[in-house]
């Protein structure tokens, strides 16, 4: 099929079959036929059955040509996956993950030696995809005037500076119990005037915030470095449930 592709915007063949979320973050959701449930936040305050079954992936036809996909996308999602899965990499070129706890007990990671440029690309490239994608589940992901300034930092390369557009992320309990099984419907919050996305998908949380002026300091600090330094705080099992009654409009 001839189209324009939604990264490159040139007139290409699309793909059949475009990633908008990575196959491999759902590695905890699989049953035993490996399928998976996505469930929208909806459907669980409703109480109704409604669910997505993709056998690997949430797709969307048409909106990638294959360069794309291949060129860009595809890198950023196997430095993620690495990033995850750290051992298959020589242990010069690993991302370091030091546990810590602070002055209130929190556990967390602080994280180095990682690709600040396509650690960030890598979810914001999942921001604009979302935002672009018409299927239900990311309907509440409407980037607006800034999903062309992402679409073209990902096409070209670019992370940009710690406060355009800062990702921070969290990780969740993998002991048995814990929600580390749960995909929520991505979401947009207000926060000190500011627009926020999030998306909880398996075990890992991410939020970017999406806005042009000054983001909260704190905020700053929190998010991925350039020097590929951050900080990665750790959802205990009922910290992970409190924040995921909340996120599902649950509590």
């Amino acid at each position: 099929m001839i189209g324009i592709c939604k990264l490159c915007q040139e007139e290409k063949e699309l793909l059949k079959r475009s990633h908008i979320i990575p196959e491999f973050m759902y590695k905890n959701l699989f049953d035993e036929k490996h399928r998976y449930i996505v469930t929208s936040n909806s459907s669980i305050i409703n109480k109704t059955s409604e669910y997505e079954p993709p056998q690997s992936g949430i797709y969307e036809a048409n909106i990638l040509c294959k360069s794309c996909d291949n060129s860009f996308l595809s890198i950023l999602e196997r430095y993620f996956s690495v990033f995850f899965h750290s051992e298959k990499i020589s242990i010069e070129k690993s991302p370091k993950l030091i546990p810590k706890i602070d002055l209130n007990g929190n556990k967390f990671f602080y994280c180095s030696n990682t690709d600040y440029g396509k650690l960030k690309l890598f979810f914001l490239s999942i921001l604009w995809r979302s935002s672009i994608s018409k299927k239900e589940f990311f309907k509440d992901i409407n980037l607006g005037p800034h999903e062309e300034k992402i679409r073209k930092m990902v096409f070209e390369n670019n992370p940009g500076n710690v406060d355009e557009y800062p990702v921070m992320l969290s990780i969740v309990d993998q002991s048995s119990g814990s929600p580390n099984d749960y995909i929520g419907q991505p979401r947009f919050s207000r926060f000190e005037g500011h627009h926020v996305a999030t998306f909880w998908i398996s075990s890992i949380l991410f939020s970017v915030y999406v806005s042009s002026h000054p983001k909260p300091a704190k905020s700053i600090e929190m998010s991925l470095q350039p020097n590929g330094e951050f900080i990665l705080p750790y959802l205990t099992k009922s910290e992970a449930w409190n924040l995921m009654l909340k996120f599902s409009g649950l509590k």
